[in-house]
């Protein structure tokens, strides 16, 4: 599932993705990716209906387009309209405040996939249209957005943030809705219409230490964690324990903090006492920032840094905390996008400097820019089933296998119906986080899986 690419083998798929580039819609195949692109600024549009449960059914006619005949007898249900031949999907994500430097970029990566697969004629002559609600990173926000526009979507190409899904968890359960959600927590992997963004923080923890003690060749290593007290930093936490046991580490410290704190203090004192060799930070970029940066004043400055990908913000690199940071690890879904020999990244590399010039790299893009296409390919094998209800839709996703994206995120064999089976990956992309570069990342190791992470079961 996670095997690196050979350097002969990206250049033959640099060709197909020549090929599929000029045939954007191939008709019928495998679950393969549209290389994508799209609009630059993340604009909000609002949708009209309220909340149902119920879902009503209707026929569509055939349609025929380039890329094939779908059935004539399509079901179809809510954010479905056959005459004008559009699909909206929603998308729900801190688009203002402390968080919006994730949420933005996200939206932005959705935004270039789906311009560019409406250019390109849509899937199966159906145009993708993004309903955007604005979160704010506030379960109470979300919820109230997430009502306005839940009965007029067909399914979710991103439900952004842990805390936010944990909130509306049952309730797209019981809307019956596929919901693509911009997190990594193992706790969502039990609801079959979830679909989890990259692998589990847990595995990134697990690989992670394994990589940097291998690399290191450290004796008695003493570890400690830095960690958003809610549902973001529970995942990150149960990893580390997970690591402390499995690698036999001597912790030092498990240091929590809030959203709500203004005052890292006491958590650097605490960081710096530890002493550790190793800490993994298991939160959000503003606040670790914070909270590294004090520790470094303190005259904390050995520490080796093992971030999440919610806790890389490039805008740390513009702070005091890009001299704490330098030589420490990045743990992402996604490769670099200065790894053009992934036909993927290639495309996506493309395509924003085409609707987004001035973006710079952002892994933030990438995973959104991943969910767009894997809604994409869901849609499309919904389509093929002829049926665009939420049902068909859920359905859809659990029968879609071999996903290939283009080397954006390793292969996924599928999203399957239990927990093991609809993780999307075990594999982590590592960086080094390097203030000299421009982009702030020198990639060290394409999708390291460890025997930790390889073995570790779901329930």
């Amino acid at each position: 599932m996670n095997r690196i690419l050979t350097t002969s083998t990206r250049r033959n798929l640099g060709v197909i993705v020549v090929l599929v580039l000029s045939m954007v819609l191939a008709a019928c195949g495998s679950d393969t990716a549209v290389p994508a692109t799209t609009t630059t600024a993340a604009t909000t549009t609002t949708a009209v209906a309220t909340t149902t449960t119920a879902v009503a059914t209707t026929t569509a006619a055939a349609t025929t387009s380039a890329s094939g005949t779908i059935s004539a007898n399509i079901k179809v249900g809510p954010g479905v309209d056959t005459s004008a031949k559009v699909i909206k999907v929603g998308f729900l994500a801190p688009l203002t405040g402390n968080f919006a430097s994730q949420g933005v970029p996200f939206q932005l990566g959705q935004n270039i996939f789906f311009q560019n697969l409406n250019d390109n004629g849509g899937i199966y002559g159906y145009k993708i249209q993004l309903v955007s609600q604005d979160s704010q990173y506030s379960p109470q926000v979300a919820v109230q957005a997430y009502n306005k526009m839940v009965g007029d979507i067909a399914m979710f190409s991103c439900l952004f943030g842990t805390p936010v899904m944990s909130a509306l968890k049952d309730q797209t359960a019981q809307d019956k809705i596929l919901t693509l959600y911009g997190g990594n927590a193992f706790s969502m992997l039990s609801s079959n219409n979830i679909i989890l963004a990259a692998q589990p923080f847990v595995l990134d923890v697990l690989n992670g230490f394994d990589y940097l003690i291998k690399k290191d060749g450290k004796k008695n290593i003493k570890s400690a964690i830095i960690y958003q007290d809610d549902s973001l930093g529970a995942d990150g936490l149960v990893g580390y324990n997970e690591a402390v046991k499995t690698f036999g580490m001597t912790d030092v410290g498990k240091i929590p903090y809030k959203v709500s704190d203004t005052d890292f203090t006491a958590q650097a004192t605490a960081l710096k006492n530890g002493g550790a060799d190793y800490v993994y930070l298991a939160g959000v970029g503003a606040f670790v920032g914070r909270i590294i940066t004090a520790a470094y004043a303190l005259g904390y400055t050995n520490a080796r840094y093992l971030l999440q990908s919610s806790a890389w913000d490039p805008s740390l690199m513009q702070t005091n905390a890009k001299d704490a940071l330098a030589g420490s690890l990045l743990l992402l879904a996604n490769p670099s996008w200065s790894q053009t020999e992934y036909p993927g990244i290639s495309a996506l590399v493309t395509a924003a400097k085409k609707y987004a010039p001035n973006q710079k790299e952002s892994s933030i893009v990438s995973s959104g820019w991943v969910q767009a296409n894997e809604t994409y390919i869901i849609l499309k094998k919904a389509l093929e089933s002829g049926d665009l209800t939420r049902d068909g839709i859920v359905a859809a996703s659990q029968v879609v296998k071999n996903l290939d994206l283009g080397g954006v995120v390793p292969n996924i064999p599928g999203f399957g119906t239990t927990p093991n089976e609809r993780v999307p990956s075990r594999g982590s992309f590592i960086q080094i986080i390097d203030p000299t570069l421009p982009a702030f990342l020198k990639p060290v190791q394409d999708a390291y899986i460890s025997e930790a992470a390889k073995s570790y079961v779901f329930k």
